[in-house]
């Protein structure tokens, strides 16, 4: 039986194939289960307008499940939800260790300009 979205856990995928809008990954959620990352979900920072500038076969791919096709075995993913993810779960690390009006100390870093 395929398992539900909710068990399948953000990892890093095998890059098998780019195409042109978007790229095949095996590995890291079974043997027989291929995965899809559209370019439209391989960076939120910058634009990519083909696959290859990102990512080429062979490369490992961070990777977030965000639907499940259980009938044909195949996953769409997200590198930007995997991201996301890690970030939210950072926040809400900090959040639980540091109660409200509590002071902390830190750098405050310049905005980094996007493209």
């Amino acid at each position: 039986m395929f398992p539900p979205r909710s068990a399948l856990k953000d990892r890093r995928v095998l890059c098998k194939a780019v195409k042109d809008s978007f790229l095949f990954t095996g590995g890291g959620f079974g043997g027989d289960v291929d995965g899809l990352i559209y370019v439209s979900d391989m960076s939120w920072t910058k634009k990519i307008n083909h696959p290859a500038e990102a990512f080429k076969p062979g490369d490992t791919v961070p990777a977030a499940v965000i639907e499940v096709e259980a009938a044909s075995r195949k996953l769409t993913l997200s590198v930007v939800d995997y991201f996301k993810n890690k970030e939210d779960a950072e926040w809400k690390s900090y959040l639980s260790a540091h109660k409200p009006n509590q002071a902390t100390l830190g750098d405050v870093m310049p905005k980094l300009e996007s493209e």
